[in-house]
């Protein structure tokens, strides 16, 4: 199971609160919320993503490129981040 919250907060950029594991189809979901929110800034907080398959590190990696901000990583996210780098 996946849950993605939009928080707002006064002076604050958007963000996406991931919570859950990030596997199979819920890697889909993410990148539609993603694409909806294209063109703006954006961070994704990734302190509740319990695991994350290949699929999900490339989209983390290609949305982390086009800018928006990866925040609160765990350590074990942290690390297939960096292993999973071309």
């Amino acid at each position: 199971m996946l849950r993605i919250t939009r928080l707002t907060e006064p002076n604050q950029i958007p963000r996406l609160k991931v919570e859950g594991r990030l596997v199979g189809d819920w890697v889909r979901v993410l990148q539609l919320e993603l694409e909806h929110a294209r063109g703006t800034v954006l961070a994704l907080d990734l302190s509740g993503v319990e695991f994350a398959d290949a699929q999900a590190l490339a989209l983390l990696q290609r949305v982390a490129e086009r800018g928006v901000e990866l925040v609160a990583c765990s350590p074990l996210l942290l690390s297939l981040l960096e292993n999973n780098r071309p």
